[in-house]
């Protein structure tokens, strides 16, 4: 609410950014960015579902984790390279809307075909119990298409928001982003915990239940946003006679025609090496919280990966079919619904902590707060090993919701830290209080499988990588200057917001891929049990939090705003931490 007062209050300052778009009221706003929700829903369902899917399948524990390389290596890929399409895009329909629309598309088919790989392997010649081979090679083909799908959707929903709506309502977009965030996942992990298939009886599964009822709110949500961002093809429409032409148009009859051969590969490519390339010349404070980030998501990524077959097998002592007997499967099960109703309420005790961030920055600081949450996760993980007594349900859930703790600061402390490091970064140039401000009200952590994690504004990573700049079709000749002048100062430190938010969400990518690697293997040398990776996991966090105290805070992110002379830009940061 405190977000939403700020934003009226910035309405008469005018739109420093998208001529030609109108403000548009919060229901609308709320409508574009519904996709985002549906994105977030799928992400909760495949965190709860897709291992043990897996393993009923006949995947073994081992090779489990190289399955969820799909994640990061999506998040690395997927999001710059559909954001440098949509950039070069021109339909009817507009740049963003034809890629969402697509992707929401793949996401329901593959949420149907991993939640019907068993019965159509079934149909392809599989023995249940013997030869399940093809139903899993299509839950595999299922899985990585719906990861590339969802960050293809999540990384189009920023650049959408700037495109329909003006600059002084990108902080109330990016706070409705924050409440469908946490819609989603817990309408997500709610859905998981429920016995589906004992209220829809002509559903024989819990997995084909859950994932067709995903589908469907998710195409209501992707429908909405298509629906409420018409005003996408009105603001690139009112450019008349200044615009100059695409580099790719979206032809009548399909396909692209490009005014210069392999442009968007050559800047595709920019984009990824200008990411990798970024993170050795960070800032020093950016530079010592990427590491802590990296240490943190190996944790958080071996929960993902391992908690809810974790919970059903060494908890629950269930078995997927068909190696168990029909108790152990049952029991398996019933651990599954229990482990995700505790991601329910970690996503919410999460959600609920975070807005109190930044009181607790001015009372403990962030370095403390920092440290203290990534604290909390470890030792959680390491103590999985005494939770394998069967212990009440009651205590599962606790144990699991404590977890909202360090999940609360994973998403906001060192995104924070990147906000300001930038904020520092575009200082540096003409106009610092403009930049800053701008810098503030755009900025969102980023999700990765979390992710989720929430997805790197692509557009603003690869428009000066290329020489075609989409984006200067949006500016009228008021707006463009000569070489050196404040617009020019103003779109050079746009490209170096992306590529910096850009190279930070390697932090959380890199360790995903470590862990895919690593951990399949310490699973098969402690014999199959679960606990060693999240005790490794915890070990690994453990020493992040203890590297936070070696990281460099922005003095911004401290002390008061009555005792510092620059409490204005304070309250910028705190806003852009609360979303």
């Amino acid at each position: 609410l405190h977000l939403c007062v700020c934003v009226r209050e910035r309405a008469s300052m005018g739109d420093a950014g998208g001529v030609g778009v109108k403000p548009l009221s919060v229901w609308r706003i709320l409508g574009v960015t519904a996709a985002f929700a549906g994105c977030q829903m799928a992400w909760a369902v495949q965190i709860g579902f897709t291992t043990p899917e897996l393993r009923k399948l006949g995947m073994s524990k081992t090779w489990v984790g190289y399955a969820w390389l799909a994640g990061p290596i999506s998040g690395m890929v997927a999001q710059p390279v559909v954001g440098v399409w949509s950039d070069h895009c021109h339909s009817c329909l507009g740049r963003r809307r034809p890629f969402i629309l697509s992707c929401g598309l793949f996401i329901i088919l593959a949420l149907i075909l991993f939640s019907n790989a068993a019965s159509l392997g079934r149909l392809l010649g599989d023995i249940t119990g013997q030869d399940t081979s093809r139903g899993l090679t299509l839950a595999i083909v299922a899985f990585w298409i719906l990861d590339f799908s969802i960050n293809g959707v999540q990384g189009l929903m920023r650049a959408l928001l700037a495109d329909t709506t003006p600059m002084h309502q990108h902080a109330l977009g990016n706070s409705l982003f924050s409440l469908h965030n946490g819609i989603g996942k817990g309408l997500g992990y709610l859905l998981g915990s429920l016995d589906l298939p004992a209220t829809l009886p002509f559903f024989p599964t819990q997995i084909q239940a859950l994932y067709s009822i995903s589908a469907i709110l998710i195409a209501v949500a992707v429908t909405c946003t298509l629906l409420c961002s018409q005003t996408e093809v009105a603001s690139l429409s009112v450019i008349g006679n200044r615009a100059r032409p695409p580099a790719f148009s979206c032809c009548a009859g399909g396909g692209y025609q490009s005014s210069s051969s392999g442009g968007h590969c050559c800047s595709c490519c920019s984009v990824l090496c200008s990411s990798f390339r970024a993170v050795k010349d960070m800032p020093v404070a950016m530079t010592r919280a990427f590491w802590v980030q990296f240490m943190s998501y190996f944790g958080w990524f071996c929960t993902f990966v391992y908690f809810t077959d974790w919970v059903g097998e060494s908890v629950y002592n269930g078995r997927p079919s068909p190696q168990g007997s029909q108790q152990e499967q049952d029991l398996y099960e019933e651990g599954i619904r229990v482990a995700n109703l505790g991601l329910c309420l970690m996503a919410i005790s999460s959600s609920v902590l975070v807005l109190f961030h930044p009181w607790l920055f001015r009372r403990v600081g962030p370095k403390l707060l920092w440290s203290i949450s990534l604290a909390v996760l470890g030792v959680s993980l390491i103590l999985s090993i005494f939770m394998q007594s069967a212990p009440s349900k009651g205590v599962v859930l606790l144990y699991i919701a404590l977890q909202g703790i360090p999940l609360a600061a994973t998403f906001s402390i060192p995104w924070s830290i990147v906000t300001v490091c930038i904020a520092e970064e575009d200082a540096k140039g003409p106009e610092p209080e403009m930049e800053l401000q701008s810098l503030a009200e755009s900025a969102l952590p980023s999700q990765s499988a979390v992710t989720a994690v929430e997805g790197i504004h692509a557009a603003d990573s690869d428009d000066e990588e290329s020489d075609d700049d989409p984006e200067e079709w949006l500016h009228p000749p008021t707006m463009t200057s000569a070489p050196g002048t404040v617009s020019d100062a103003r779109r050079d430190s746009s490209s170096k917001r992306g590529i910096l938010s850009a190279a930070f969400n390697m932090s959380q990518c890199w360790p995903e891929i470590l862990v895919s690697l690593l951990c399949g293997p310490i699973v098969s040398l402690f014999g199959g049990n679960l606990t060693s990776a999240l005790v490794t996991g915890g070990i690994v966090t453990l020493v992040g939090a203890a590297m936070v105290f070696y990281c460099k805070i922005p003095t911004i992110l401290q002390g008061t705003p009555s005792t510092r002379p620059d409490g204005a830009r304070l309250q910028l940061v705190e806003e852009s931490s609360s979303t």
